[in-house]
């Protein structure tokens, strides 16, 4: 199973990216479900919430109460240029690389079970000839669409590991 990766790093990416003059909790948690369709409001909440007043003590944020009593946040000077975690591609290409990630995965498999059910055909004397050829090119096929998962999912994998 792969370990998820941080929250910290999703929130300070939607901080960066959409909120550079400053936000409130409920706007990052507007963009994190987003991301994260499956947590309901409250999980996402508290993701959020515990997130942005890690990055505070961090120093990478800096909250101060407005005048309704709401905790405001903004990015201090020091923050998340200097931060290792945020170089890194955007949620949108991650998602992208996620979803290719998964059709090859996909792919690879049906393409393995067509080379199997060829090498059984292969037993037939009527159809040694044409299942033969159909099989060498379904092999290839398979290693090739292997080796495309095999690449993305290292990929993914140094994302997911990132703090």
């Amino acid at each position: 199973m792969v370990r998820a990766k941080s929250v910290s790093v999703d929130v300070m990416q939607i901080v960066t990216t959409y909120f550079q003059d400053g936000c409130y909790v409920s706007q990052v948690v507007e963009k994190y479900k987003e991301i994260y369709p499956e947590l309901t409001q409250k999980q996402a909440r508290v993701k959020v919430d515990k997130s942005l007043r890690f990055q505070e003590k961090k120093g990478y944020l800096q909250s101060t109460l407005d005048e309704g009593e709401k905790r405001r946040y903004t990015i201090t000077s020091s923050g998340p240029a200097t931060s290792p975690a945020l170089n890194r591609p955007s949620q949108q290409t991650i998602d992208k690389l996620r979803q290719q990630c998964k059709q090859f995965k996909i792919d690879a498999m049906t393409t393995h079970i067509e080379w199997q059910y060829l090498k059984e055909l292969q037993k037939n004397p009527e159809l040694n000839v044409e299942a033969d050829a159909l099989a060498k090119e379904a092999e290839v096929k398979t290693m090739e669409l292997t080796g495309k998962y095999s690449a993305l999912e290292k990929i993914l994998g140094k994302f997911n590991s990132c703090v």
